[in-house]
């Protein structure tokens, strides 16, 4: 009986934090680029990046972190839209002369979309 009660109790505990865990991660997704971009004027090389967010609502400042190295920090705002995102997506402008600029980072699975430069 106590071995019952025991169970219980663990599996009550690992379901709740299990439930907390989207709660931490939810400021924090992967994201690759597959060209060098600009980020708030710093030249970010291709590759695959952490980006965080601290959201001061609707402004959040961005950082995108590589291994354990902040690359670029970033203002920007954090919008809602209509519909929800299928998948993480990140848009770019390309210039005249080849160089790419963040514009917006799509959130997948929600309606959220971290929005640079506005």
């Amino acid at each position: 009986m106590k071995n019952q009660y025991l169970k219980l109790l663990v599996l009550g505990i690992l379901a709740l934090v299990m439930a907390s865990v989207p709660a931490f991660a939810k400021n924090s997704i992967s994201i690759a680029l597959s060209q060098a971009t600009v980020v708030n004027g710093t030249s970010v090389a291709a590759g695959d990046y952490t980006v965080k967010w601290e959201q001061h609502s609707p402004e959040a400042t961005v950082t995108l972190v590589r291994g354990n190295d902040v690359v670029a920090s970033s203002p920007a705002k954090v919008v809602e839209r209509d519909t929800k995102y299928a998948a993480t997506a990140v848009v770019t402008d390309t210039h005249a002369d080849g160089t790419k600029t963040l514009l917006k980072i799509e959130i997948g699975g929600t309606r959220q979309a971290l929005v640079f430069g506005e």
